[in-house]
């Protein structure tokens, strides 16, 4: 695998949840904030801190991957330890993880309050909900449906007659039919 941002891997690692269960989960939990070793690179950057609901951690497929392919982790890819949410946007599966708290709210900060939340009904084009209106704004978790045509491509004329389109479709927990 490379350096380019999409990919498939096989993670090897231990569940997540056998760590939570072990640990002790208290009453009222329902999320779990997730801290990495990376640091902002100026002052005026937020760190990034996101949490995921508990029932995602507790999900017998999220993993705190050790290994990457067969082989052990990377650096680039999060080692020595990251969170695995399969199904689940990038910025939920932590790299260089170093910290877990099991707590009853949603995580603070920019990357949990600001950034990665999409509108909970449509909005006409150009209107931006407001910041921090988190009864509109829910955060990105699950990848939705995506789908890429890729032959025949922008490039290519297309003549009258049978034509043999390819391409690629991919989800997060749905299914692509």
């Amino acid at each position: 695998m490379g350096t380019c941002a999409v990919g498939n891997a096989t993670w090897t690692g231990f569940r997540l949840r056998d760590v939570l269960q072990r640990s002790g989960i208290g009453a009222g939990a329902s999320r779990v904030q997730m801290r990495g070793a990376d640091r902002p690179v100026s002052d005026r950057t937020p760190h990034f801190v996101r949490s995921i609901p508990l029932a995602k951690a507790l999900h017998p497929d999220t993993l705190l991957a050790t290994q990457m392919n067969d082989e052990p982790l990377r650096l680039l890819h999060g080692a020595p330890l990251r969170v695995i949410a399969p199904g689940w946007m990038a910025e939920s599966c932590m790299k260089w993880l170093t910290e877990l708290t099991v707590q009853e709210d949603e995580a603070q900060g920019y990357y949990m309050e600001t950034a990665y939340r999409y509108p909970s009904e449509p909005v006409s084009p150009g209107v931006h909900p407001k910041p921090g209106d988190r009864i509109h704004m829910l955060p990105i978790e699950a990848m939705v449906v995506k789908s890429l045509i890729v032959r025949p491509s922008d490039e290519m004329v297309v003549r009258r007659g049978r034509m043999v389109i390819e391409g690629v479709a991919w989800t997060g927990e749905g299914r692509v039919t």
